[in-house]
C-alpha cells in the first residue's frame, strides 16, 4: 500500500523516501547487498505490553525513529545529497523550504516528534496516529 502511495507522490515529481527499520518491526525491510528481512516473529513483543515498562519502551523506540528521522533530514540538506549519494543530475535540486513527513501508525507517532521541534519540516500529514493525541 505504502510503495503505491509513494509511486503516486513521485509521480508528480516529489522526491519520496521510506525509511526501513532494522529491528525487525517492519513488515519487510531491504538490507545491503539486496538481501531482505520480513517480519520478525522472534521479536520480544512483550516489552511493548500496556503499563508503565510498556510505556518507557514504545517511548525509547519512537526516539530512535525521530532520530532516523533526523538523519534523514540532515542528508536531505546537504548540497551534494541529490548528486553525490543519489546520483542525480547536477541540476537536480530539492525545495528544502517544502519538507513534508508523512507517515502512518507509529511512524506517524515519530513523525510527530520530529516535526514538533524541527523547524525544517513544513507540514506533516498522518493516517491512523496512535500514540500521542493530535
Amino acid at each position: 500500500m505504502y510503495s503505491v502511495i509513494m509511486q503516486e507522490l513521485a509521480s508528480f515529481g516529489y522526491i519520496v523516501f521510506g525509511l526501513d527499520h532494522l529491528d525487525g518491526s517492519g513488515n519487510y525491510t531491504m538490507l545491503q547487498g539486496n538481501k531482505c528481512m520480513v517480519f520478525n516473529t522472534e521479536m520480544d513483543r512483550s516489552k511493548f505490553s500496556p503499563g508503565q515498562e510498556g510505556q518507557h519502551a514504545i517511548f525509547r523506540m519512537n526516539d530512535e525513529r525521530r532520530m532516523e528521522n533526523l538523519i534523514l533530514i540532515d542528508e536531505i540538506f546537504k548540497d551534494d545529497f541529490l548528486t553525490k549519494r543519489l546520483g542525480f543530475l547536477k541540476t537536480a535540486k530539492i525545495d528544502t523550504e517544502q519538507l513534508i513527513l508523512a507517515a502512518h501508525s507509529f511512524g506517524a507517532s515519530s513523525s510527530l516528534a520530529t516535526g514538533a521541534f524541527d523547524k525544517r519540516v513544513k507540514a506533516l500529514i498522518f493516517t491512523d496516529n496512535w500514540q500521542y493525541p493530535v
